[in-house]
C-alpha cells in the first residue's frame, strides 16, 4: 500500500529594487514517499533496536514461514515481519493497555478495511 509522503518548502526573500517589489522564492528542499517493502525491514530492525528492544526471529513450519519477536519495556510483541513488529510495538505505545478498537471504533473503520471507501 503506498500512502502520500510530505514535502517540506523554503520560502526565501531575494534581493529586489523598488521598481521591482518584493519577489519570494519557493524551494522544494524535502520530499519523501516510503512504502512497505524490502527496503525497509532493516531500518525497522535497527529502529526496534535503538528503542531497546530484543529481537529474535525463527522459522515456524515447512513452508518456511517467519515469526519475528520483539522483547522489551517489560512486554513482548509478535509479528510475521520487522515492519508489522514496529507497527504493534508503535500501536501500543500511541494507544496504551487499551490499544483494542471498541465497537464503535471498528464500525467506523470496517468499510475501508473491506475495500468499500
Amino acid at each position: 500500500m503506498e500512502r502520500e509522503g510530505f514535502e517540506i518548502y523554503l520560502i526565501r526573500r531575494v534581493p529586489f529594487t523598488w521598481k521591482e517589489g518584493i519577489k519570494t522564492t519557493k524551494k522544494k528542499i524535502f520530499s519523501m514517499k516510503i512504502a512497505s517493502m524490502a527496503n525497509v525491514e532493516v531500518p525497522a530492525i535497527l529502529a526496534l533496536e535503538s528503542m531497546g528492544f530484543t529481537l529474535a526471529s525463527q522459522i515456524v513450519n515447512a513452508n518456511q514461514e517467519m515469526v519475528w519477536t520483539a522483547s522489551g519495556r517489560g512486554n513482548d510483541y509478535v509479528a510475521e515481519d520487522p515492519l508489522s513488529l514496529l507497527g504493534l510495538v508503535k500501536l501500543h505505545e500511541v494507544r496504551g493497555d487499551n490499544w483494542k478498537a471498541s465497537d464503535d471504533e471498528i464500525d467506523k473503520y470496517l468499510p475501508m478495511l473491506e475495500g468499500d471507501v
